[in-house]
């Protein structure tokens, strides 16, 4: 429901430029997050998800068959920022520490990205800041981002 209603928003705001709906609907999954401890419930909320994105771009036409990039870079951030694990714990299904990721803008490369990871427990710390050191990832087209080119 809650990129349902992104997703109107962005219909409402750009309803009449293709690029602009392609742009701010990978937005809309980018700034939507959520832990599920369930396997069967966690799967349930990516395909949902994904099914609703698609939709949204089926219904104005915009090709979004499995090879393409808008495609691609949706199933990745869903799988990115919809994960496995717990709340209390801060721990993945795999017992790792939950990590998710700021999709920020970049103001003088229109259309893109940059990606900045970050611990999940760090959102509950006094400091609020993750001072770790993480993967540095490139600035990149926004419906390329599951390519991950990392900084070297």
């Amino acid at each position: 429901r809650i990129l349902q209603r992104k997703l109107a928003a962005v219909e409402l705001k750009f309803g009449k430029s293709e690029f602009e709906k392609r742009h701010y609907a990978l937005l809309a999954l980018m700034c939507t997050y959520g832990i599920e401890l369930l396997e069967d419930n966690h799967q349930e909320a990516c395909a949902a998800m994904l099914e609703t994105f698609l939709d949204f771009h089926r219904g104005h036409g915009t090709a979004c068959h499995t090879g393409t990039n808008l495609h691609r870079a949706a199933g990745f951030l869903i799988n990115t920022n919809i994960v496995r694990g717990n709340t209390l714990t801060g721990l993945d299904a795999d017992g790792l520490e939950i990590h998710f990721s700021w999709w920020n803008r970049v103001p003088d490369a229109p259309g893109s990205v940059e990606r900045e990871p970050f611990r999940y427990t760090s959102l509950r710390e006094e400091s609020m800041f993750d001072f770790d050191v993480h993967a540095t990832y490139a600035v990149c087209p926004i419906d390329r981002v599951h390519e991950e080119v990392r900084v070297k």
